[in-house]
């Protein structure tokens, strides 16, 4: 295992080489709208397996990342949900995911955060367009996919996933998720090991809840269900950041956080709440594997990061400095630069 915090851009390597060993990138996919909207509205007589692709307005907010000079997105403009989005939206497993599919090479499937939606990946995606492609849905409950009646498993969300790159012709991806993405990563490879071509677990941990989070989840799906999406907000941004995120960093959380549906935080919430401890399966993930994680996360400390990445046979840690527990976010700059490193170190 191998630790280092990352400051800095790895150098960039040349375009992909036909017949690699990393199938993902077998039917590769031309850059699409790259629009991260939120929920839209109205009959979708999509039937399993069709696509669709909305042509809707969009409105542009300024984003600023948690230390600002050491940041190239202070100044850059972010895509924010509005009404709705030029996204592709496919009905999978009898709901509507929307989702964002861009680029060409390799693929990368993007899983993310509670309760935020596949916008909180725009710099990841900004960052890996031009040599992977990269597919982000909004998970089901959240963004533009459909909320319907909970709990929300992470073995259905890793189904949903798993529907969404056979959909897509994707025999294999490497699958990247932060803190409830994690959770469904694991799902993932327990399910769907097969497509698994690598993993990186950010800000996340493998053990079950204990009784006592398992209440916490319970109460708070019920303040969701009762007071609405912001009432969740008000209460998770402080701990979901470092201290000195800035205020630009807090308003897109809030954002994000309030254009989902109350019902789908709640249903995750009752899922999360029910999932299984993956620390058994954690030596048998024989994939390359990348664990990355906040320095002031609190919610998942350095300290599991290393408890996870020892558990892993094949496994590299790096820590992002002046990051809390959504450290692609807070410091894009760094996590980016950790996640290129991983990918342009796997076989093509």
């Amino acid at each position: 295992m191998f630790t280092s915090a990352v400051h800095a851009a790895p150098p960039h390597t040349d375009g992909m080489k036909q017949g690699s060993s990393w199938e993902g990138y077998a039917l590769p996919n031309p850059p699409r709208g790259r629009g991260l909207g939120a929920r839209a509205s109205g009959p979708h007589p999509l039937r399993d397996g069709e696509t669709r692709f909305p042509h809707t307005p969009r409105r542009e907010l300024m984003f600023t990342s948690g230390v600002e000079q050491r940041s190239n997105w202070h100044g850059r403009f972010w895509t924010m949900p509005d009404e709705g989005e030029d996204r592709m939206e496919a009905n999978l497993n009898g709901i509507r995911v929307r989702f964002d599919d861009v680029g060409t090479g390799p693929a990368v499937l993007l899983l993310h955060a509670f309760p935020l939606s596949a916008a909180m990946w725009q710099p990841q995606i900004e960052a890996l367009q031009s040599r992977y492609r990269v597919i982000a849905p909004d998970l089901r409950g959240f963004g533009g996919s459909d909320a319907p009646p909970g709990p929300y498993l992470m073995d259905t969300l890793a189904d949903d996933a798993a529907a969404l790159l056979e959909h897509l012709d994707v025999p294999r991806a490497v699958v990247v998720g932060l803190s409830m993405g994690g959770y469904i990563a694991f799902a993932f490879w327990r399910r769907h090991r097969d497509k698994v071509a690598a993993v990186v677990l950010a800000d996340t941990r493998a053990g079950a809840d204990s009784e006592e989070g398992r209440v916490t989840r319970e109460t708070n799906a019920r303040l969701a269900e009762d007071q609405g999406a912001g009432a969740i907000a008000d209460k998770m941004i402080p701990s979901l950041v470092a201290a000195g995120a800035t205020p630009e960093v807090r308003d897109t959380l809030r954002r994000l956080i309030t254009a989902n549906s109350p019902d789908g935080i709640a249903g995750a919430l009752r899922g999360m709440a029910a999932r299984v401890d993956s620390g058994p399966d954690l030596p048998g993930i024989d994939v390359p594997a990348l664990v990355i994680v906040g320095e002031e996360d609190g919610l998942t400390p350095p300290a599991e990061a290393e408890r996870l990445a020892a558990a892993l046979p094949n496994a590299t840690l790096r820590r992002i400095p002046a990051a809390g527990h959504l450290s692609n976010l807070e410091q894009p700059e760094a996590f980016n630069a950790a996640l290129l490193e991983f990918l342009e170190r796997l076989p093509r």
